[in-house]
């Protein structure tokens, strides 16, 4: 099968595999109905079954048909199809005293009906599962390709090709402008579906001869100029229950940092080049926004998990952080970290609060940086004096290398966890709106952040595209 049909055939087969199940089904019964049994479609019963089956298998299709056999998707199946049968017992029995009554009922033929029709089912999957398995072998279903470029360009266009297209396109070597007799040896070994050619910042030299000897290898060749202004942000793609474990299990033996973009953090990272460096050092970039997600999902860019920095903070509370541990707090009031040792026990907490535009001071910079240090190790240090402030202190913690614990940047959460401030509606969160709802609350603070930053998000995304960390 030629790889463009295979693209677009297996994907369809499968589609309509549960279209073709009930079809089979409607099959099975009107054979039953035609068998040579004495008076069977003179029978009520049997016309009612009939009916309501071809309608039944109209609107309920087993959706699982498609999935891979494997005993998980099997059990679901035998549930699925037993459940069906189920449903068409009671509206039969049900439909019965309207047409006749249920005597006589040909028990054994729908029993027949559901064995057969299961049993046809499975087959037709078997045949569908194999028919894949057997395009994926051959290649047919995956593109294999190769990148030439610069070593900056060929690792931007790969994690690009993997956001897009994380299946069906197979990188199989990345080569540098100069090693073209090394790709013209690979190509003369392996298949090659493309060759993508990410243009290095500088001109190749004799471009022409270059290419033309490129050709001889009777692949397509695709020139991606790589835009230098074009930086993508790589998040972790991990929600609430996703990363609740990792943080659980980071332990105090070594030091990392969490940062939680939002809108005004996109918008920063875009301005300020230092910005970027500081994400490009953190162990986890964990999407904050939901307005972000939905705008990715609204331009058909990747679908990304969400995971809010005041839900996080929340769960650390109340399902990690036990009493004895040493919690770090920077910023924050001394009445917040009370009340944070009463609300969950704790009997370790060290809270700094650094003086306003402390990061601009190389002193109260300095005394913020000794007080976590000299309190390490920590399970988890909580970095609460607003972005960029928190992430800076983070990031020097971690070039100082003298710090042990998971440092997280956590904003506002604090006022959120102690009631200082009020959170959205849980239905204006869902849909992206949390913001409005502060801005509302406190205009005079928030409207130059939301109103007048915030729109330079969308330019900012369009430079510095999210993308998935492979």
């Amino acid at each position: 099968m030629p790889t463009k049909l295979a693209h677009h055939y297996c994907p369809t087969l499968l589609e309509v595999a549960p279209n073709i199940m009930a079809i089979i089904d409607i099959g099975v019964l009107v054979l039953l109905a035609l068998a040579p049994t004495p008076n069977l479609l003179l029978l009520p019963e049997m016309r009612t079954a009939l009916l309501v089956t071809v309608i039944f298998l109209v609107l309920v299709r087993e959706q699982r048909l498609g999935q891979w056999l494997h005993l998980a998707a099997l059990r679901a199946i035998v549930v699925s199809h037993i459940a069906r049968f189920v449903v068409l017992a009671v509206l039969v029995l049900a439909l019965g005293p309207l047409t006749a009554n249920a005597v006589g009922f040909p028990v054994l033929s729908v029993v027949f009906w559901l064995l057969s029709g299961f049993c046809s089912g499975l087959i037709l999957r078997l045949l569908l599962v194999s028919l894949v398995q057997l395009c994926e072998r051959r290649g047919h279903l995956t593109d294999r390709a190769i990148i030439i470029g610069a070593p900056h360009d060929t690792k931007r266009l790969m994690q690009r090709l993997r956001d897009l297209e994380p299946v069906t396109i197979r990188v199989l070597n990345l080569f540098a402008p100069d090693a073209i007799d090394e790709v013209i040896q690979f190509g003369k070994k392996n298949h090659l579906d493309w060759i993508f050619v990410a243009r290095p910042a500088q001109e190749i030299d004799g471009e022409e001869a270059w290419l033309e000897r490129l050709k001889s290898l009777s692949a397509p060749i695709a020139l991606l100029p790589m835009d230098d202004d074009i930086e993508p942000i790589s998040v972790d793609n991990l929600d609430l229950d996703g990363f609740t474990p990792i943080a659980k299990k980071f332990g105090q033996e070594r030091f990392g940092y969490v940062v939680t973009p939002n809108a005004d953090h996109l918008v920063r990272f875009a301005e300020d080049p230092s910005y970027r460096k500081i994400y490009a050092a953190a162990d986890y970039v964990l999407l904050d926004s939901r307005f972000i997600a939905l705008w990715q999902r609204l331009v058909g860019s990747s679908l990304l998990r969400v995971c809010p920095g005041s839900d996080l903070t929340a769960q650390l509370f109340s399902e990690v952080i036990r009493s004895e541990d040493r919690i770090v707090l920077i910023g924050g009031t001394t009445d917040q970290a009370t009340y944070l040792r009463g609300r969950y026990g704790l009997r370790d907490v060290r809270q700094h609060i650094p003086p306003m535009g402390f990061i601009r001071d190389m002193a109260a910079l300095e005394e913020c940086l000794e007080f976590i240090e000299t309190y390490s190790p920590f399970r988890f240090c909580l970095l609460a004096v607003g972005a960029p402030q928190q992430e800076i202190v983070a990031a020097k913690l971690k070039e100082r290398g003298k710090s042990q614990g998971l440092a997280l940047c956590i904003g506002a959460s604090i006022n959120f966890i102690t009631k200082t401030e009020a959170r959205a509606p849980l239905w204006m969160q869902r849909i992206g709106a949390e913001w409005a709802y502060r801005l509302c609350r406190n205009p005079k603070r928030l409207a130059n952040r939301y109103l007048v930053r915030g729109p330079r998000v969308f330019s900012a995304l369009r430079r510095h595209p999210l993308v998935v960390k492979p």
